[in-house]
């Protein structure tokens, strides 16, 4: 007894000593299907540190998205991020799935390849500091809410370090996220991650992001619509 108790303390003060670092993101997207299965996006993150006390970093990604099925997607991108003390630069390619069941359930899954380095620059990456290569398997689960706006998603994404010999896993994220539908293809929503590190020298996260979306292509369509239906409803007066 006496042991099981030393070992509950220990763990304890184990736990109290790791240091959590509490950020906020701040986003924006925007995307437009140009056309039947292609689609590109754009968006930028602004990140906040240090117990939201610092800025962290300003980003901007976009991307292609190709349809190749009802379920099954392909993408490429690329992001750039700036801080005070660094840039970084990075390629990513993704294939994810989406099933829906049931109208107001999916499941999801997205695998990525990502490669970062701070310098397009073949000098800088053998001598100085070379890319950073990760494989991310994330598994979401959604529940859309009926006759509503509001939709909720939960889901882990793991992190697997691939330039490090052994290849091992490095961290992983918990989210929680919820989400609102508004007019014109527009979306406000919030999500919170909680970050595990592997190695006790880094530092956990915990993370909300405020984000907002717009579908280009959806809000074209929308104002389409309705200047037609005011034509229509002008023509009928006329007659």
């Amino acid at each position: 007894m006496t042991k099981k108790i030393l070992f509950f303390c220990l763990m304890t003060m184990s736990l109290a000593a790791q240091n959590i670092d509490n950020q906020l993101r701040l986003s924006a997207a925007v995307d437009y299907q140009f056309a039947k299965k292609w689609k590109v996006e754009t968006q930028y993150r602004y990140g906040l540190d240090h117990d939201f006390g610092a800025f962290q970093s300003s980003v901007i990604q976009t991307g292609i998205t190709y349809k190749l099925t009802k379920k099954w997607d392909i993408e490429a991108g690329y992001r750039f991020a700036t801080a005070f003390d660094h840039d970084n630069h990075r390629l990513f390619a993704s294939v994810k799935f989406e099933h829906k069941f049931k109208k107001q359930y999916s499941i999801s899954a997205r695998i990525r390849y990502q490669w970062t380095t701070q310098q397009f620059d073949a000098d800088f990456m053998a001598n100085f500091k070379a890319p950073s290569q990760y494989l991310r398997e994330r598994i979401a689960f959604e529940y859309n809410v009926p006759k509503s706006k509001w939709s909720f998603n939960v889901g882990p994404e793991f992190f697997i370090r691939l330039d490090k010999s052994p290849i091992a896993y490095h961290r992983i994220r918990y989210y929680a996220g919820a989400k609102y539908d508004l007019k014109y293809g527009q979306a406000i929503g919030i999500t919170y991650f909680f970050e595990d590190r592997y190695k006790a020298t880094q530092d956990d996260r915990s993370v909300w992001n405020v984000n907002y979306s717009l579908s280009l292509d959806t809000l074209l369509k929308k104002l389409k619509k309705g200047k037609d239906k005011e034509k229509k409803t002008k023509k009928e007066k006329a007659d």
